[in-house]
């Protein structure tokens, strides 16, 4: 009966303190090492906001629907520019704390707002690509800082 009681116990004792181990929570580079996907774009024009893209919106004044983001733990970017849908591979590093991810020394600096494991919020500056939208007062070449929401699959 002591036998039993004693296995008992240590069988207990080992239950617990498997149970009781926490994964540890994922670093922020395992965390953004994904394919991303656009889910919105907004944008601050002389104090207005304009929604320049909203995934299967009918009113979009830009097409971002290609724009995607593929980051790896190695460092290396997979992203699809969403004006021509070319292909850009690079390399990204954080900075700043890892606040900010630096693509292709320079090439596109992303502020990070949020990011968890299904969605990513960062700033960045944008240039308009074409004078299609100055009836709402962006012109070819204007930079802008523009708000994307991604999501990953």
């Amino acid at each position: 009966m002591k036998t039993i009681l004693k296995i008992s116990f240590v069988a207990v004792f080992f239950l617990l303190i498997a149970c009781s181990k926490e994964d540890p929570a994922p670093t922020k580079t395992q965390l953004i090492s994904r394919k991303w996907n656009t889910e919105s774009v907004t944008a601050v024009v002389s104090g207005l906001q304009l929604n320049a893209y909203t995934k299967g919106g009918s009113n979009n004044l830009i097409n971002f629907s290609n724009f995607t983001a593929t980051l790896s733990t190695d460092g290396s970017i997979s992203m699809v520019n969403p004006t021509n849908g070319q292909l850009i591979n690079g390399k990204w590093v954080f900075e700043q704390n890892e606040t900010v991810v630096n693509v292709s020394n320079g090439l596109f600096i992303l502020t990070i707002q949020e990011l968890t494991q299904n969605k990513m919020i960062f700033k960045m500056p944008y240039e308009i690509p074409t004078d299609d939208y100055k009836a709402f007062g962006l012109s070819k070449g204007m930079k802008i800082e523009a708000t994307f929401t991604m999501s990953s699959n």
